[in-house]
């Protein structure tokens, strides 16, 4: 036995009828996260280079702090959200799906998220891809 602790986990995935570098130059735009995310509210705005804060309603634990990753060739979007006692990465890719693209995201659930809660959480995130779907295919 290794001992080792893993969270659980929900990958969601949402196919996008656009290139490759077009979805992935709108993911890493920090602006235009709240366009596609319920999980902002009004206040959003960058504090340091690729760091933002957010006042959220969603959240009862105060402002959000969200890290971007550096755009980089491999596709990879992983955020880091950080509120009151807690961190935690939410890790994004698009990769080719054909001509077009495939957003991959997983979400790990914080260890005392009860079966509810994660299965809440995932149709929130699965919500949030379909709504950059439609953007990005209009």
């Amino acid at each position: 036995m290794w001992g080792i602790f893993v969270f659980r986990a929900r990958t969601l995935s949402v196919s996008i009828a656009r290139p490759v570098r077009v979805v992935y130059d709108y993911l890493a735009e920090p602006r235009n996260l709240p366009a596609w995310t319920m999980a902002l509210g009004p206040s959003f705005r960058e504090i340091a280079p690729n760091r933002w804060i957010a006042e959220t309603p969603m959240m009862e634990t105060g402002p959000i702090t969200i890290g971007f990753s550096p755009r980089n060739r491999f596709g990879i979007l992983d955020y880091e959200f950080a509120y009151a006692d807690r961190a935690m990465t939410f890790p994004v890719r698009v990769v080719a799906n054909g001509e077009g693209s495939e957003v991959i995201a997983t979400l790990f659930a914080m260890p005392d998220a009860s079966e509810e809660r994660i299965v809440s959480e995932a149709e929130w995130v699965m919500t949030d891809l379909l709504t950059l779907k439609t953007l990005l295919e209009q």
